[in-house]
């Protein structure tokens, strides 16, 4: 079982390194242009899901939701970001 845990967690973490368009800096850049503009509270940015056209196992072409992408740059289902402008953290979160 801590294989299985060992190899998903790998698997999971090389998905989100290789999906990735432009190099980690280029999204931390536009997070921080966000606190730049003095915002309070937190920001909850929903990435898509897949959608099944007729039935669950036949879905369209994944396309991430525009904003998720552009902040998180995650090219993923089932993804959330949330981000903390009182706390300056980014938190990613995967919905279930």
């Amino acid at each position: 079982m801590l294989i299985f845990a060992i190899i998903y967690f790998f698997f999971t973490i090389t998905q989100i390194i290789f999906l990735q368009m432009f190099k980690p800096e280029v999204y931390k850049q536009r997070r921080t242009a966000l606190y730049s503009q003095n915002l309070k509270g937190i920001a909850l940015f929903f990435g898509n899901e897949e959608s099944p056209m007729n039935y669950a196992a036949n879905t369209y072409a994944y396309r991430q939701d525009s904003t998720f992408l552009y902040f998180f740059g995650l090219d993923m289902p089932g993804l959330a970001g949330v981000i903390d402008f009182d706390e300056e953290k980014e938190i990613i979160l995967e919905m279930m």
